[in-house]
């Protein structure tokens, strides 16, 4: 009440004074807040009685965050106004004669700071900030730091504006309008929720091949009675996903109770190879056909079957007798690995060895016989065995030729 009555004294004092104080700014405590005094105490009328609106909005966030400057804007608006003027503090919602923050002007021609005492701070519209002769609205903008600590809790903006007719005298003309804006603290507590877990890749397609004349079909198929997800991620030889991959692209396959589907890599354009790893929910299978056109030749394709992602050791046949043995190999995991290479022959004795290094995420093919440590391979038969120390690796085996392309299998361990 004493502020109240203050804000009384003030109005008598400023309707001596043809009302200059109140086009240089509002007074302090003019908000309309507890405690505070209200524009119609000088202007006479009712609050909101006009076809006008005052609002109050923060412009770069929707909730504070302790010691983060902002911006607000203050916007009155009425179809008769042709003068403008406001008054706006921020007080703690727990307590309404407490300050919150403190507030700054960010545009000096026409806004101002007003100090009430007791540290509550009033941004004000200056003589320019007033833009007699304006119609429709004015807009005005200012800063405000929050408190330090999101303890203080939410924060309240009481605003009171008067849309004015600009005869300077205190009639009806004047419209004096009012509003609030609450605003609460940014959450600090931690984000609980947990993510969904990656996909589990339990098979890999250790070669998956298209373009030019190659070109691939990847079959799953469901043989439960309910609708199943899987998941398929295809990465090139150089370890970034593989591109261009029709229906490839969303790795998420949907597939009906007992129904079926085919990821298609038609031939044409440049060749794209690399491999691809799957995660199926149990009771979902599948295979990949690899095919080759030669110009002028029927095409050749094998079935090439899943294998498992994790392989330590793998034992494949191989016969160079009239044909080419080739391995493709792929690390689907994320640590470097080193495969080593032990051929035998047909009685079993290890005749040559080598090490091929293998980095996450890679594929790489190689034919047997190009391996300068295995060159007695040719016109041989026998097996390799293929084994690493740390990580895992996956292979497929091949044996190419003019026109032959069959895959061979492997024993994984």
């Amino acid at each position: 009440m004493v502020r109240r009555a203050v804000q009384l004294l003030v109005c008598s004092a400023m309707l001596g004074a043809s009302l200059w104080a109140e086009v240089n700014g509002a007074p302090a405590f003019t908000t309309n807040a507890p405690g505070d005094g209200i524009c119609t105490d000088c202007h006479g009328g009712s609050i909101n009685s006009g076809a006008g609106k005052l609002t109050v909005s923060m412009v770069d966030a929707s909730a504070w965050t302790p010691g983060q400057q902002v911006r607000l804007q203050v916007t009155l608006a009425d179809p008769q106004a042709r003068r403008w003027g406001f008054n706006i503090t921020a007080r703690l919602a727990s307590d309404p004669n407490a300050p919150a923050g403190t507030l700054a002007v960010s545009d000096t021609a026409n806004t101002k700071l007003n100090n009430g005492g007791g540290g509550i701070q009033f941004v004000t519209h200056t003589s320019a900030g007033t833009r007699l002769g304006t119609t429709g609205s004015s807009t005005w903008e200012f800063l405000w730091t929050p408190p330090d600590n999101a303890s203080a809790g939410a924060v309240t903006f009481y605003a009171a504006g008067n849309a004015a007719n600009g005869n300077n005298q205190p009639d009806t003309g004047d419209k004096i309008y009012t509003t609030t804006l609450a605003v609460s603290p940014a959450s600090t507590s931690p984000d609980t929720t947990v993510p969904p877990p990656a996909p589990t890749i339990n098979r890999i397609v250790p070669r998956f091949v298209f373009g030019e004349n190659w070109s691939a079909r990847l079959y799953l198929y469901n043989t439960t009675d309910s609708a199943a997800k899987a998941f398929v991620f295809f990465t090139g030889n150089d370890g970034t996903p593989m591109s261009g991959v029709p229906g490839g692209a969303a790795p998420v396959v949907d597939l009906a109770p007992h129904g079926s589907t085919v990821i298609a890599a038609p031939a044409g354009g440049a060749v794209t190879e690399g491999y691809a790893a799957l995660s199926l929910p149990d009771g979902v299978s599948g295979y990949v056909v690899l095919t080759k056109s030669p110009p002028d030749q029927p095409a050749i394709e094998t079935v090439l079957n899943f294998t498992a992602p994790g392989v330590k050791s793998s034992t494949l046949a191989w016969d160079d007798t009239t044909l080419t043995t080739q391995l493709s190999l792929s690390n689907p995991g994320s640590e470097n690995t080193t495969v080593r290479l032990t051929l035998a022959d047909p009685g079993g004795q290890a005749v040559a060895s080598t090490s091929i290094a293998l980095p996450a995420k890679t594929k790489l093919e190689v034919n047997l016989k190009d391996i300068p440590e295995f060159t007695a391979t040719t016109g041989n038969r026998g097996t390799v065995l293929l084994t690493v120390d740390s990580g895992s690796f996956s292979v497929a085996g091949f044996r190419v030729g003019t026109t032959s392309f069959s895959a061979i299998p492997s024993t994984d361990k």
